[in-house]
């Protein structure tokens, strides 16, 4: 059987119409999964944002911690230091001005010592 030239152009005319159709239905669908996505990364950007409030508040709390941190160090570094200064000074007065550790050879040993001896 012979297909005449009208009949082949209405083949090729409802083929393309199909194809026209099936193109405009995966288009569809693409823009229905990229809207999707689009809502997606929307709700991970928000839980982003949600996050990154929490670390600032945490870390303004770290950093916080730290500083009372540092400033008891310190200040317990500073009673020890005191505690050991006081100590020294009265080795030292001990070592240096009594007579009975004279044999043991430390005067003038020290700084601020003085030879003579009470």
């Amino acid at each position: 059987m012979t297909s005449t030239p009208a009949t082949e152009i209405q083949r090729k005319v409802r083929q393309l119409d199909n194809d026209v159709t099936d193109i405009y239905s995966m288009l569809t669908s693409i823009q229905a999964g990229q809207q999707r996505q689009a809502h997606r990364i929307d709700e991970v950007d928000r839980k982003l944002h949600e996050h990154d409030a929490r670390f600032d508040g945490i870390t303004a709390k770290l950093v916080e911690h730290d500083a009372r941190s540092m400033w008891s160090r310190a200040s317990s570094m500073w009673s020890r230091a005191s505690s050991m200064w006081s100590r020294a000074s009265s080795t030292r007065s001990s070592v240096c001005c009594d007579p009975a550790d004279r044999s043991l050879g430390f005067q003038g040993r020290m700084r601020g010592c003085s030879d003579d001896w009470p």
